[in-house]
């Protein structure tokens, strides 16, 4: 390029080479014709498995992240996988110059040394052999001329331009920034308003008050203000003006840059002559940094010559700073680009500027420039010290643009509102406070959004009513959030993510609630449906997924959806899509990463138990305390306790499942079956599996056997890429097979039975402890061991962290107690820290005093309620409402972890008298903190249960009453005093609830189970699947 730039230079006209001075600059737009674009499209062809410039793009990186087997996050292996190809040095290098004499293989071979560290060897003679056959062909323009704004000097003097006249003739620098200022509209106030109280007039004529300085889209309020020549102000929000009669002044020298500063409730706001300070928003919680420097500061020079545009000698002097103050890491070349001097401050509430800069404006200044900072100055001098500071090198990859982007949008709007507003008439500065104070509170509605999602802090978040309820308002608060998910995946902080994600829900969900919709006249926006369903074909490229998602909602309300008649099922849609994208970050959390994979060592040959049926039993779970705290996200973001018992009903464990491997079969039966407890059959789910295609949809907990089709991808029998992929052609019984280590022309068959006495939504860990007894069994027949864990017992927390993966992939939500207390013996504390990742439980096993175990087992009592139980809308209502961390949900978990530790601590002490009293508090206890968390309206309380409560209690019948897991149904627990029998119970239903509801209830008894998880072989005479015995069951 630059040979082709000097030989068109030689072609130029004689007058041209009088300007001694000048020089050809290459500058403008690169244009590439249909050839030459067509040849670079062809480059990056990520379709193509040979495209060697797959890490030279944005979208080929993000193709190879995804296809590579990682830990890192996409910026980091995009740090180190990124082939940078420059637009100068390699693209247009490669070009064909007409002074080229060497053949192509030659000009190749130079072109590849020359960039030989660049690039590998193979991209750099793609890029050659590709583009050498192209002509580069360069437009001139002789006469043009050049105008560099590169320092913040230039910039300010090519703002302030138009304001400023010289007595002495412009040169040609002066007379083209003149000429460009002046076509580009650059006003000395432009889209700026100025309210200023005083005695004399409220409302001043701010281009005539300070002429020669320039304001650009800012709002500045105060009782005085006064701007010196030559300053400029862009993006700021100084609303100094307050209720109190003290002053609140303005003051800015001559010279200076004032950028983005943004600030509200009385004060000052000071700065001295020849200084530039800018408000930058960080990706760091929500926090912000001043960059304070002099105007004519070269950031580059080292050593570091002057600083805050005074020299660096007299600096150290006057403030008694050192360098190793500026300097901390004992880097050798300091300068003011790794200075660190700018301190870091929260957003909310925002740090007073002179509090921290009152010594700034001090130096240097006065009569005897050599004195020392006053009292004031070095008190603000103390504060900035005690700051942690960034340096400008820091601020470069720590600042948070799209933060500001939003802020310079909104400051836009309020502006040009403003300016509307005095245009008006009947109109004073009382409207313009009115709409200045509205447009803060709301900017610190939105940062404190973003602090509190970033920094996981459990404060409540603003409702959509609170941050504004208007079109304007929404769209801020839904960008905010976008903002907060994009940053949170990039840093791989899934948990941030999934709570961005399910508040969005719960505010779309307020604006159903707020929404008048007709349904009988909606319409489907069908392609806006095929938008949001396609963008979540890869949840690794969560930009592209929050784009689609964006453009879909924005355009719903756009078109008025949140206030008048509208789509109510895309908006439902909406809701429904981001509870989903918040429910796939929560099961990354849990298992500490993305990947869905076996958590089982593979099988052997000898290992596996052919032919014969292998039988899981266990028993089921009561709940007694800290329910709740261990659903997941809930348990990996505040940490969690639960109190509970494994209990046999009726003398029975009533939850099993049973697997055999059929040698030479070639289908996989699977079959879910619910029996009463007598063993006759009630219903029975059967599906049978020849194909992988047949498992297509195994993660939809609505598709028959659901349960059982993940177990296999659980326990690596098979692959969701195997199950999705087209190519796979092998039989079930032959991928069976192979897994279990038999010769390739082998086939197995397998069935997979599973069992329940307890009726369907019955609140006591059925289907997470079903999960259990599934993975254990097909593990035993198949051979595969359980990795073990140091901190349960061998093979028990492993097995607990594959069905918690399970419910995850079905997207059911259990809590880790579900299974924990039916998979585990007796009495028992289960608990999580917060923040750890996967999922780490402790499980304390809690031995019980011999007769506080025996009164359990003659007091404890169940109830049937005959009310199938909503789990599913309960569960969305609480994690709606803990992502927006309302007051009483969040002092109702620590009161739930608080009442289980008191659980814990009542059954490890020696049996009293008072002992089933205070147990009996503690379900009581639980029982309304269950209600509180659910929600008034979300069904967990039915009447039927709570008059049947009440007249227990009444009656004195019982010590405590709970219904079992997240309630509206199921069983309920009972706590009887021990005076009362079993029919005076089942009486006391009877007169509580009527005697047509009483026939849906039904009594049972209940027992600790000593016993958790068993595992046995039946007899090898048990052949048929048909073949069932409660006996199995049976407590011995």
């Amino acid at each position: 390029f630059s040979r082709r730039r000097r030989r068109r230079r030689q072609q130029q006209p004689q007058q041209q080479a009088e300007t001694s001075l000048s020089a050809w600059i290459d500058t403008g737009v690169i244009v590439f014709l249909p050839r030459a674009a067509n040849s670079l499209r062809s480059l990056l062809d990520t379709t193509t498995s040979t495209c060697q410039l797959l890490c030279c793009t944005q979208e080929g990186i993000q193709l190879k992240y995804q296809q590579s087997s990682h830990q890192q996050s996409l910026p980091e292996f995009a740090s180190q996988n990124a082939n940078s190809i420059d637009l100068y040095t390699h693209v247009l290098n490669a070009l064909q110059l007409q002074e080229a004499a060497c053949d192509n293989t030659t000009a190749t071979k130079r072109y590849c040394q020359q960039y030989q560290t660049d690039l590998p060897q193979n991209v750099l003679e793609l890029l050659h052999q590709t583009l050498s056959p192209l002509p580069l062909l360069v437009w001139t323009v002789p006469t043009g001329t050049f105008l560099h704004l590169g320092t913040t000097g230039e910039l300010m003097q090519f703002l302030s331009i138009t304001t400023t006249t010289n007595d002495s003739p412009d040169d040609a620098a002066q007379s083209l920034r003149r000429h460009l200022a002046s076509n580009l509209g650059l006003t000395s106030w432009l889209q700026t308003q100025t309210l200023m109280e005083s005695s004399s007039s409220s409302k001043t004529d701010a281009m005539s008050s300070w002429p020669g300085v320039v304001a650009v889209e800012s709002h500045l309020a105060a009782s005085e203000i006064n701007i010196g020549t030559g300053s400029v102000l862009e993006h700021c929000f100084l609303h100094l003006l307050s209720n109190d009669n003290s002053q609140h002044r303005i003051d800015i020298g001559e010279h200076c840059l004032v950028s983005g500063i943004r600030t509200s409730g009385g004060g000052k706001f000071c700065l001295r002559s020849g200084l530039m300070v800018q408000q930058v928003t960080l990706n760091m919680g929500g926090n912000m940094v001043y960059m304070v420097l002099g105007v004519l500061d070269n950031i580059k020079t080292t050593p570091c010559e002057q600083m805050y545009g005074v020299s660096f000698s007299m600096l150290l002097r006057d403030t008694g700073l050192s360098e190793e103050e500026i300097w901390p890491d004992s880097t050798k070349k300091k300068s003011l680009w790794n200075a660190k001097i700018h301190p870091i401050l929260p957003m909310s509430p925002p740090s007073s500027f002179n509090s921290l800069f009152d010594w700034i404006n001090e130096l240097g200044q006065g009569p005897n420039p050599d004195a020392t900072l006053d009292t004031n100055a070095k008190t603000s001098l103390q504060l900035w010290q005690q700051q942690p500071r960034l340096s400008l090198a820091d601020i470069r990859s720590a600042s948070h643009a799209p933060s500001e982007f939003t802020y310079r949008a909104r400051l836009s709007s309020l502006v040009r509102s403003a300016s509307t507003t005095l245009q008006a008439k009947d109109t004073n500065d009382d409207d313009i406070k009115q709409t200045a104070q509205a447009f803060w509170n709301q900017h610190q509605r939105l940062y404190n959004l973003r602090r509190v999602l970033i920094s996981r802090q459990h404060t409540a978040v603003p409702t959509l009513r609170e941050l504004g309820n208007n079109d304007a308002s929404i769209s801020y608060a839904f960008r905010t959030l976008d903002e907060v998910i994009v940053d949170a995946f990039e840093q791989r902080n899934y948990d941030i993510c999934g709570r961005a994600w399910m508040l969005m829900s719960a505010m779309l969900a307020e604006c159903v609630t707020n929404a008048t919709h007709v349904l009988a006249t909606e319409q489907h926006d069908t392609a806006s449906h095929q938008i949001l369903s396609s963008s979540f074909s890869d949840t690794n490229d969560m930009v592209s997924i929050v784009d689609h998602f964006a453009t879909v909602r924005d355009n719903y309300f756009q078109q008025g959806g949140s206030r008048a008649e509208g789509n109510i099922s895309l908006l439902t849609e909406l809701i429904d899509n981001s509870e989903r994208l918040a429910q796939i970050m929560t099961r990354w959390c849990v298992m500490g990463g993305q990947e869905e994979k076996s958590l089982a060592t593979r099988p052997t040959t000898q290992d596996c138990v052919l032919d014969c049926w292998v039988l899981s039993t266990a028993p089921a779970r009561i709940d007694l305390a800290g329910g709740w705290s261990d659903t997941p996200p809930i348990c990996f973001e505040y940490g969690s306790s639960v109190a509970g018992l494994a209990v046999a009903v009726d003398g029975t464990k009533p939850l099993s499942a049973r697997s055999r491997l059929s040698p030479n079969g070639n289908v996989v039966v699977l079959k879910s079956e619910h029996r009463d407890f007598q063993g006759q059959l009630l219903s029975v789910d059967e599906v049978e599996l020849d194909q992988l295609n047949q498992l297509k949809g195994y993660n939809n907990p609505s598709e028959k056997c659901a349960l059982l089709k993940c177990a296999l991808v659980i326990l690596g029998v098979v692959s969701a890429d195997q199950i999705l992929s087209p190519k796979e052609t092998k039989s079930i019984g032959s991928i069976l097979a192979e897994f279990c280590g038999l010769p390739r022309s082998s086939t197995l068959g397998l069935q997979v039975i599973v069992t329940s006495l307890l009726p369907h939504g019955s609140g006591m860990g059925s289907s997470s402890i079903i999960a259990g007894c599934v993975l254990s069994s097909m593990a035993k027949c198949m051979g595969i061991r359980f990795d073990s864990s140091p901190t349960a017992n061998k093979n028990g927390l492993s097995l607990v962290q594959s069905v918690l993966a399970l419910e995850q992939m079905l997207s059911t939500g259990g809590g880790h107690q579900d299974q924990v207390n039916g998979l585990f013996p007796g009495a028992k504390l289960v608990h999580c820290q917060p923040l750890e990742f996967p999922l780490c439980l402790s499980i304390d096993s809690i031995q019980l005093d011999e007769k506080f175990e025996e009164e359990l087992n003659d007091n404890l009592i169940l109830v049937f309620t005959g009310r199938t139980r909503l789990a599913k809308n309960i569960l969305q209502s609480c994690l709606r409402r803990w992502a927006m961390r309302t007051p009483a949900i969040v002092e109702n978990l620590k009161g739930l972890i608080d009442n289980a530790l008191a659980a814990a601590k009542t059954l490890s002490s020696a049996f009293s008298s008072s002992s089933m009293d205070q147990l009996g508090r503690v379900i009581d206890t639980y029982w309304q903190q269950k209600v509180v968390m659910a929600g008034e309206d979300s069904g967990v309380e039915p009447d039927l249960c709570s008059r049947l409560i009440r007249e227990l209690k009444e009656r004195k019948a019982i010590h405590g009453a709970s219904l079992c897991g997240a309630g509206g149904g199921g069983f309920m627990v009972l706590l009887k005093c021990a005076h009362v029998t079993m029919t005076q119970i089942e009486s006391s239903i009877n007169d509580a609830i009527g005697s047509e509801d009483a026939r849906g209830c039904k009594v049972y008894s209940c027992s600790i189970g000593n016993e958790g998880l068993h595992v046995s072989t039946l007899p090898v005479e048990v052949v048929g699947d048909d073949s069932f015995d409660v006996a199995w069951l049976r407590i011995k």
